[in-house]
């Protein structure tokens, strides 16, 4: 597995405990957008025509309908990989657990703990290449979006830095600065 093929992995990974969440937070932009449209075409605002304002909220639902067919390729490949596997990915990766403290918790020595998860990513890359989700495909898709990319960029940042023995990076300032850029975009 190459570095860009792990970067990828962990990156999808790590931003499935937000993905709901900024599903639910473009919900609430979308009909902040709506009610915001009445008054901006009440005092004929030119840069809020009925055309700017329908844009922005087929932006912001073609978003979330990334979002969540990202959430639902994640819950496939993790379900389809093998157990030991998934859950190895899940204790660290999603719930962010140290990659020690995930191994004890499945009862893998800490001898192969780091070969494990090396296993247990490249499952997951070659799971989601078998949807049609390789590395290539994966970047297409996702490169371009600001939330996805900033968390892609600190794991690229980071991976240089840490390795797999140290804990997974959060993302939590990520969301939120992309939540707040998000909004400002928005309105």
């Amino acid at each position: 597995m190459t570095t860009n093929q792990k970067i990828w992995g962990k990156t999808i990974l790590s931003s499935y405990n937000y993905l709901q969440h900024l599903c639910n937070s473009i919900d609430k932009l979308v009909k902040m957008v709506a009610v915001n449209s009445y008054y901006s075409y009440t005092f004929k605002n030119t840069q809020n025509s009925i055309s700017n304002i329908s844009d922005k909220i087929i932006n912001l639902t073609n978003r979330k309908i990334d979002y969540i067919n990202l959430k639902i390729l994640i819950e496939k490949a993790l379900k389809d990989i093998p157990t030991l596997y998934a859950k190895l990915l899940i204790l660290k990766y999603i719930h962010k657990l140290p990659i020690l403290k995930a191994c004890e918790i499945l009862n893998i020595s800490k001898r192969s703990s780091y070969k494990k998860l090396e296993q247990a990513l490249s499952s997951f890359m070659a799971k989601l290449a078998t949807f049609g989700y390789n590395t290539e495909k994966i970047e297409v898709e996702f490169f371009g979006d600001p939330f996805i990319n900033s968390i892609f960029k600190l794991i690229e940042r980071n991976n240089f830095v840490l390795d797999e023995k140290a804990d997974v990076i959060s993302n939590d300032s990520v969301f939120k600065k992309y939540i707040s850029e998000l909004m400002t975009a928005t309105i």
